[in-house]
């Protein structure tokens, strides 16, 4: 009997044939990243019970097999250590916040740590959300570099909530090295037992620094899935947790993307869907607003009228009450702060070209108003 496990690198590594061997011996690519980006490939080693025992005897004492230590409180009591809130939306409506209290919440971190540090599981290069190096810019300037003409966006309907324990952990079993480390029944019980923590009433709760984690590993099979998919059809694929994006130089039978997509998620029993009201098909000569940013006519990003209009108003009224001698609070200046380095992100030449006409406009010096 066979296993298939994905893994992902943060390089491509040398053409090398892995043997069951390898694993029971810890051999790993050792080659160093020297960029964010990442290349996940499957890879299939046959099943041997007595030399997984072998292995776990052998290793019983690698830090790697050892979880962290669980909450003083049974796994049963989570709802117990939630407070819930809502927060707008930008779409309207309001977005469902459950915050752990502090011992969950650090139980819950060394979760995470243990599967990205310990375990060092990468998510799949098209994944841009949750990712250190990575974001909403990052992704769209994939598609910028292929200086695609026609984007298609998919919304995964209830993407966190659909999560429950026994997805996650069919998913993990499929990741290396997780899934390899599953195969040993009595790591399987600990980790399982390990994981309830993370849900609350069988479901991934937003507001917690796992659950993101949980999710960008669940995407690894459909990343790779997606992205072969896409690579046959000259299609870019990025993802930014529940958004996908697609995008060519050319125009192309979007349909069958759609139709690919959900076969993808359908053959992986994933139990959450493409959200059909939030389906959008268009040229980048229209209203091409991607994860917050605009891709113009010209393949370059901006971030939009509204938000020119709202960066340079907040300038206004920062250079306004320095004139009249009012200070502004900290938190203030942060979020002003926030909002120039996003904006240098995504059109640096306009916003320190605005930054330079009010600074000259005024004789002031911005960066000193908005120290703290």
């Amino acid at each position: 009997m066979f296993i298939t496990f994905y893994k992902t690198f943060r390089e491509r590594p040398e053409e090398y044939q892995l043997t069951f061997e390898d694993f029971l011996n810890g051999v790993e690519f050792t080659t160093q990243p020297r960029t964010p980006e990442a290349i996940t490939i499957p890879f299939t080693v046959e099943r041997d019970k007595e030399r997984l025992r072998q292995f776990f005897t052998r290793n019983n004492k690698n830090t790697g097999y050892i979880l962290p230590r669980l909450p003083s409180f049974p796994s049963s009591e989570c709802p117990r250590h939630y407070s819930t809130f809502h927060i707008p939306k930008k779409s309207g409506g309001w977005r469902e916040i459950n915050a752990p209290d502090e011992e969950l919440k650090d139980y819950l971190t060394s979760l995470k740590n243990y599967l990205e540090h310990t375990l060092k599981i990468l998510p799949h290069n098209a994944a841009h959300a949750y990712v250190r190096q990575r974001s909403t810019v990052t992704a769209i300037k994939i598609h910028q570099a292929n200086d695609s003409k026609w984007f298609l966006k998919l919304d995964m309907k209830n993407f966190f909530p659909s999560h429950t324990l026994e997805y996650v952990m069919s998913i993990l079993e499929q990741v290396y090295p997780i899934g390899f480390l599953l195969e040993n029944e009595e790591y399987k019980r600990n980790f399982t037992e390990a994981l309830k923590y993370a849900f609350l009433n069988d479901s991934l709760p937003q507001g917690t620094p796992l659950s993101p984690t949980l999710t960008n590993i669940c995407m690894i099979p459909l990343d790779y899935k997606i992205t072969k998919h896409c690579q046959k059809n000259k299609i870019i694929y990025t993802r930014y947790a529940d958004d996908l994006l697609f995008s060519s130089k050319y125009k192309w039978d979007y349909n069958k993307t759609i139709a690919a997509t959900k076969a993808i998620l359908e053959q992986s029993n994933a139990p959450f869907k493409i959200n059909q009201e939030k389906t959008r098909f268009g040229s980048r000569n229209g209203a091409n607003w991607n994860l917050g940013i605009m891709l113009n006519k010209d393949n370059r990003m901006t971030i939009g009228h509204k938000k020119n209009q709202r960066f340079r108003a907040a300038l206004h009224n920062l250079i306004m009450d320095h004139l009249r001698g009012v200070a502004w609070e900290s938190e203030d200046k942060m979020v002003l702060n926030g909002n120039i380095s996003y904006y240098m992100s995504i059109d640096p030449d306009y916003t320190l070209a605005t930054l330079a006409k009010y600074e000259q406009k005024y004789n002031v010096n911005i960066k000193e108003l908005l120290r703290i």
